[in-house]
């Protein structure tokens, strides 16, 4: 996995050093282009625009930017200029940006073979930085366009990043921009019974995956695989990880949970919406 864009100063090796590390792999790949995505973006993106944009402006590379304003869990964000036809004219990194820009989704499309050699280039010169040396300094040099996603995204970079993220499944234009079907998402196999719901169960706005028995009240709340709530607890505002098990009588708000906990009974946690309580995996409380 190579290093998100805008942490390269968090890790050991930067991402120009760790496509240079591939580099076999990349000349023996038979594709013509190349994707380049950070992995902490949670968005349902059809690269097959992408793709029609960047051959419809025979672009070099073609980046993906939101408009609006610079959210402030993002990390060493890009902000970009952009000519009415799309062309990236300026980049700036880290700015103090207040009101709305064109801010980047630390994804891009290219041809491999160029790739290959503007990493290259940029090793045999000593240039690690990503954004800087790989795309700052080629603005002149490369047709750089662009692609506006105006779906839904979030970068996760934040145990409260997280938590939003969880939370915005609530709203349904939000879960209509993620799950849509057109463009399914799959997940890891694990069949399972469906969930089940208790006598004096009460569940309202949640999203309740399979296997789960719930026998409390449930509000505002996403369950994963396998959890269990039992009577008399209340959750609301919750993440809650697979296989975690919540005893009797407890009151949870603000709280995510990791998988495999078993949170005794008569127990109570709360945290505030700026600041979740989490609770690591394999935990007994």
């Amino acid at each position: 996995m190579l290093p998100p864009f805008g942490h390269e100063s968090l890790v050991n090796n930067s991402r120009i050093e760790s496509l240079e590390s591939i580099m076999r792999f990349l000349t023996n790949s038979q594709e013509e282009y190349v994707v380049l995505s950070d992995c902490d973006v949670i968005c349902n993106i059809d690269y097959r625009d992408v793709m029609v944009t960047h051959m419809k402006n025979q672009a070099d590379i073609t980046v993906v930017y939101r408009y609006g304003k610079l959210p402030k869990m993002i990390s060493n964000p890009s902000v970009y200029t952009i000519d009415p036809d799309g062309r990236v004219r300026d980049m700036v990194i880290n700015p103090r940006q207040s009101g709305e820009c064109n801010f980047g989704m630390s994804m891009l499309l290219m041809r491999r073979d160029l790739l290959i050699q503007m990493v290259t280039e940029c090793v045999s010169r000593n240039l690690y930085n990503f954004k800087r040396d790989f795309l700052q300094r080629n603005i002149e040099k490369y047709r750089i366009y662009t692609y506006e996603f105006t779906g839904f995204a979030q970068n996760i970079c934040s145990m409260n990043s997280y938590f939003e993220a969880n939370m915005a499944l609530m709203l349904p234009k939000v879960r209509s921009q993620l799950f849509d079907s057109n463009r399914p998402i799959f997940t890891k196999v694990r069949d399972n019974m469906p969930a089940r719901y208790g006598l004096g169960a009460n569940v309202s706005n949640s999203l309740v995956a399979d296997g789960c028995v719930i026998e409390g009240s449930v509000e505002n709340c996403v369950l994963f695989r396998g959890v269990k709530v039992d009577k008399g607890s209340k959750l609301e505002n919750c993440v809650i990880m697979q296989d975690s098990e919540i005893g009797p009588n407890c009151k949870l708000n603000y709280v995510v949970i990791d998988k495999d906990v078993v949170i005794k009974n008569d127990r109570s946690l709360m945290g505030f919406q700026s600041y979740p309580v989490f609770i690591s995996k394999g935990s007994v409380v």
